[in-house]
């Protein structure tokens, strides 16, 4: 298809039909209807080495139909296709006793591994402090590539469903991977997918620990809403986080059998509207974590993360990301 200075729209088709249909500026019938379809001038199917012009016919648009031009030369067949980015992916399916080498426990212990799971284990405490544990990468410059991160749990209650002091979460996402000194229930650095057993629901925390910060506490602050409260409940979730440039999305497919189908997804969020400091070698790992879950069974099973092999390979992001 080609458009001229005027706006006289000329198309060619090389291979196979088109069909060209003028859309807008159409006068109505007689009889109360628009006009077109073949052979009413404002629609033609067109075959291989044939071309269309729409043009201006006294009050209204008509389309004149021609074999191909001399100008076809200057169009393009095919775009050039890119080469595809190699990429790495790591997979984490706890089938021995220990982790693998790409992820490590945050703080030590606080996971059994053990029957395709890491099991949250949380140590019993004198003080009514509550644990928290983290599964993190080893590598930190996750901040500098493009990734899919997808972690699969399964959630059970074992005791009621809310007891004081039980605000029970699960995380999952970008961050330190480190407790926070001050509150239970966020990492001290990071963008995390937070699943809030008790009322069912998860939204995305930009976590920090200045409490000074903008106003945000040492408790984080909600920049996205993803699955609203009574969405979840126990069974096995899998949740999952893209990141296109300085863009994330977050997903969640809940009652996961086996093929990743979203039932919720986030809005786009640009990771440095969230909040400094955040993308910078000291708080970019990937992470699930679990806080003060000692009336719940929560079970990790398979991590992924699937990212280019160089940090050049990931786009720039300027745009936000489409799709799930």
């Amino acid at each position: 298809m080609e458009v001229d200075k005027s706006g006289v729209t000329e198309s060619h088709v090389f291979r196979g039909s088109v069909r060209v249909q003028v859309v807008g500026d159409s006068l109505p019938s007689p009889f109360g209807r628009r006009v077109g379809g073949e052979g009413s001038g404002r629609e033609v199917i067109l075959g291989e080495n044939e071309s269309a012009r729409v043009e201006r016919a006294e009050d209204r648009l008509v389309i004149v139909r021609g074999a191909a031009s001399e100008k076809t030369a200057r169009f393009v067949r095919a775009l050039p296709r890119p080469k595809p980015a190699v990429t790495v992916r790591i997979v984490e399916t706890f089938d021995g006793v220990e982790l693998g080498a790409a992820f490590e426990q945050m703080p030590p212990d606080r996971y059994a591994i053990r029957h395709g799971a890491a099991v949250y284990s949380p140590p019993l405490t004198d003080d009514g402090r509550p644990s928290r544990g983290y599964i993190r990468t080893v590598a930190t410059d996750f901040c500098d590539r493009d990734f899919v991160f997808e972690a699969t749990f399964q959630m059970h209650m074992d005791g009621p469903a809310h007891v004081p002091g039980s605000d029970t979460y699960i995380y999952f996402g970008l961050g330190d991977g480190v407790p926070n000194a001050n509150y239970y229930n966020v990492v001290t650095c990071g963008l995390v997918l937070d699943f809030f057993v008790v009322d069912g629901r998860a939204f995305v925390r930009f976590c920090h620990p200045d409490s000074n910060l903008r106003g945000i506490g040492n408790a984080g602050r909600t920049v996205a809403e993803v699955a609203p409260p009574g969405s979840l409940g126990s069974g096995r979730h899998r949740f999952r986080m893209s990141k296109v440039g300085k863009w994330v999305r977050f997903a969640v497919d809940a009652d996961f059998e086996g093929e990743f189908q979203p039932d919720f997804v986030s809005r786009p969020i640009h990771i440095l509207a969230a909040g400094p400091p955040l993308l910078n070698a000291t708080n970019s790992r990937l992470l699930v974590g679990a806080g003060y879950c000692d009336t719940i069974t929560v079970r990790f099973e398979e991590l992924s993360i699937t990212y280019p092999k160089t940090p050049k390979q990931s786009g720039k992001g300027d745009e936000p990301m489409n799709g799930p």
